[in-house]
């Protein structure tokens, strides 16, 4: 479980696909989100994820939580 910050967000208008970007190793990686999920997160927040390797090397979220600020 890692603090991150979140880099950009994104979506895509045809499909409706939610889509946030991590550092990840010095690498822009990027995540799909539930609608639910996205509608709570904006670029610069720091989000608490727990990210797992799947078997052909890319990444998901296992667990995602927005950390809301004070």
């Amino acid at each position: 479980t890692e603090k991150m910050v979140v880099d950009d967000t994104g979506s895509n208008f045809l499909y409706g696909n939610k889509y946030i970007f991590l550092i990840i190793n010095g690498e822009r990686v990027r995540f799909e989100l539930t609608k639910s999920q996205f509608e709570k997160v904006r670029p610069a927040d720091t989000v608490v994820v727990k990210v797992k390797e799947g078997a052909l090397g890319y990444h998901y979220i296992n667990s995602f939580d927005v950390i809301l600020p004070d």
